[in-house]
């Protein structure tokens, strides 16, 4: 390889590497957020949890019921 790709490739590397520990900062800002979850979607995550679920028999139905909530 020529040293001039040889230069371009070290210079790709380091801006990669530049890229890379800006996302992991963004990343760790991103944990450290207390993040609120609406209620009825902790109703929902419960019933989950819970085994609570219900077998549709067609899309239809399952419309219907997901947009009566």
């Amino acid at each position: 390889m020529s040293q001039e790709l040889l230069q371009q490739i070290a210079k790709d590397v380091k801006a990669i590497k530049q890229e890379l520990v800006a996302l992991k900062v963004e990343v760790g800002d991103l944990r450290d957020i207390d993040l609120e979850v609406r209620a009825e979607y902790l109703q929902k995550l419960k019933k989950i949890d819970a085994g609570s679920f219900k077998r549709f028999s067609s899309v239809d139905e399952l419309r219907t019921e997901i947009e009566s909530d």
